[in-house]
């Protein structure tokens, strides 16, 4: 999960209650506020090829 530093919507135990509902998750942090997925892009988009390139070694 790419979450960001700064969300003013979902609070830091939010947050924690969502990852652990994920069997295996993966927790990254980016800076940012909610929409620090669209707005940093590039670094979402590396954390995210980073984790599937982890779970394809496993395979």
């Amino acid at each position: 999960m790419v979450l960001p530093y700064q969300d003013k919507a979902f609070t830091a135990e939010m947050q924690q209650d969502l990852i652990q509902t994920m069997e295996g998750a993966k927790e990254e942090r980016i800076d940012g506020g909610h929409l620090a997925t669209l707005t940093c892009v590039e670094e979402y988009t590396k954390l995210t090829s980073e984790f599937l390139h982890d779970i394809d070694k496993q395979k």
